[in-house]
């Protein structure tokens, strides 16, 4: 798992942020896009400041607890993941707030300058109160949680630095309130358990400056402990997790959103391909064998993504009313009509079959 504080300090991430209580995160989506002024590139922590100052926004909430911070060649920045391209490419959505929401609980915002330590982590007893109260067992219980459990945890600890905790669990308990986690209750893969996988590796990977291949990847996901934080388990979640490590390994990570770095790496990885991909419009990739692993990742990663990780294009407009099991009918009907127009047949009849697979 990864490495907690030893201590625990309070944090404020509710005040005079004005979150409302019926419109979910929408306020912190808001302020993501003024941060980075629509450009998916890394934007200066001062300007980024100025900036939500500018616009009556408090800013130490989105910078100090959902954001991920950098020393840039000695200058500290706000850089690209995965919950900045949710921000700044989709409209705010239920979506939107679970990856948020996932963001806060993973509670990894990296470093800037006169940061303190503890700082990295900001919000352990978030991490820790989800992992050991509302995700036990693999499953998802979202009604253990109160403003009285939540301070009962924290004090109950040891581990808290301050004589009153209480202030803290009301907000906390706000916050997931407004974020409707009652509904990570469904164990089914959704799109947005997708995109928290990846905004985890980018976080992770941040972290631990780990050697970058598939398997590291993958160790990665289960060590940051994002299977507990995300809602209930499920067989075809774990499993899923393989094969976006490997995806994410494929398009490049972190460097996923520049053309030239993604081109590079095409040429390198792949060199007897010449063809590169060079539409703005997303790609949406989908795992065959598992059609509800669905990833919205930039056109140029197009080859990579399917010579190097097995996922294929799916239409998006396929996806406004997504019936998986019709895609596998489908799918399976292709294969079939595609060996009948080369000519092959089954060499054994239904009854040979049977007799191979039948139980004795």
């Amino acid at each position: 798992m990864i490495k907690e504080p030893s201590d625990w300090y309070p944090g404020s991430f509710t005040k005079n942020f004005s979150w409302g209580r019926s419109s979910g995160l929408r306020r912190l989506h808001e302020a993501i896009n003024i941060c980075f002024d629509g450009d998916l590139a890394p934007v200066p922590r001062a300007l980024a400041i100025e900036r939500l100052e500018s616009k009556g926004f408090v800013w130490h909430i989105p910078l100090n607890f959902f954001l991920l911070n950098e020393i840039v060649e000695g200058e500290s920045h706000l850089v690209i993941d995965e919950l900045v391209n949710q921000s700044l490419n989709f409209t705010h959505s239920k979506s939107f707030d679970k990856i948020a929401i996932t963001a806060f609980n993973n509670s990894f915002v990296g470093s800037w300058k006169g940061a303190q330590d503890w700082q990295s982590r900001p919000a352990p007893w978030a991490y820790d109160y989800i992992r050991q109260v509302v995700a036990t067992d693999g499953k998802w219980v979202a009604d253990s949680i109160s403003a009285d459990k939540i301070e009962r945890h924290i004090i109950n600890s040891g581990r808290y630095r301050a004589e009153d905790a209480r202030k803290l669990s009301t907000n906390l308990n706000f916050l997931y309130k407004i974020a409707d986690l009652k509904e990570l209750e469904e164990p089914k893969i959704e799109r947005w358990w997708v995109d928290s996988l990846f905004l985890i590796l980018d976080r992770s990977f941040a972290e631990k400056k780990a050697k970058f291949e598939p398997t590291t990847m993958q160790q990665l996901v289960i060590q940051s402990g994002f299977l507990e934080i995300s809602g209930a388990r499920h067989k075809n979640k774990d499993l899923a997790v393989a094969p976006l490590s490997t995806l994410y390994w494929a398009c490049g990570g972190p460097a996923r959103w520049s053309q030239q770095a993604v081109r590079e790496r095409q040429e390198t990885l792949l060199k007897n391909i010449g063809w590169f991909a060079n539409s703005e419009d997303p790609f949406f990739a989908i795992y065959d064998h598992d059609p509800n692993v669905i990833k919205v990742i930039p056109r140029v990663c197009a080859m990579l993504a399917k010579n190097l990780a097995d996922f294929q294009e799916i239409d998006a407009d396929e996806l406004i009313d997504w019936d998986p099991i019709a895609y596998i009918r489908r799918k399976t009907k292709d294969a079939l009509d595609s060996l009948k127009a080369k000519g092959i047949r089954p060499n054994m009849s239904a009854d040979d079959l049977l007799k191979i697979t039948r139980s004795k």
